[in-house]
């Protein structure tokens, strides 16, 4: 039941890790350009969904392509390549300690940032919502971070010219950000 990242060499043994690690299992919804998984995703004590998909708390196989998932209804295997990802959502928020972290629990520093409002044009999608910078920090060196993924809150989804949904957390693939324009406040 377990999910971690898994690349083309070490699929089989992917799941078997995970297994023996207690952690939470979230169902996600994964975008790409061609289709939307809903899958259940594994994340370890203490993480937070944004540190597993940016492998900030594994780095022993950071060189990993793939993200094993489970389908959220069959329960069967589900390999997808993490750079095809346009960004994930999930249907519940808990902004103070993240996503998989323990309740009354914080392992990460409270810092302090302020929210921005941006418009994110992807290829087939838009994104409006919020991120978070620090005070001292632009958008432009957020961008430039050495993190695949940039967290989005109270995210309106936009396809074409239909909202397609809200969401009160996205991760989006840096990757795949065509423009990303703030907001007037």
């Amino acid at each position: 039941m377990g999910i971690t990242e898994a690349d083309n060499s070490d699929i089989g043994t992917a799941q078997n890790s995970a297994v023996s690690s207690p952690g939470k299992v979230l169902v996600l919804n994964f975008f790409s350009e061609l289709e939307e998984t809903r899958a259940s995703f594994y994340c370890s004590p203490g993480s937070r969904i944004i540190d597993m998909l940016n492998r900030a708390d594994d780095r022993s196989q950071s060189h990993n392509t793939f993200l094993e998932l489970k389908d959220s209804e069959s329960n069967s295997e589900i390999y997808i390549r993490k750079n095809t990802i346009l960004f994930v959502t999930a249907d519940d928020a808990n902004t103070g300690r993240g996503f998989g972290g323990e309740p009354h629990y914080n392992q990460y520093p409270v810092v302090e940032k302020v929210p921005v409002k941006v418009n994110v044009q992807l290829n087939s999608y838009r994104l409006i919502g919020d991120i978070y910078q620090l005070n001292d920090k632009t958008i432009k060196a957020t961008l430039a971070d050495n993190v695949p993924f940039l967290p989005l809150t109270d995210v309106m989804i936009v396809r074409g010219t239909k909202l397609i949904c809200e969401k009160p957390f996205v991760a989006v693939n840096k990757r795949q950000i065509i423009s990303l324009k703030k907001e007037p406040v």
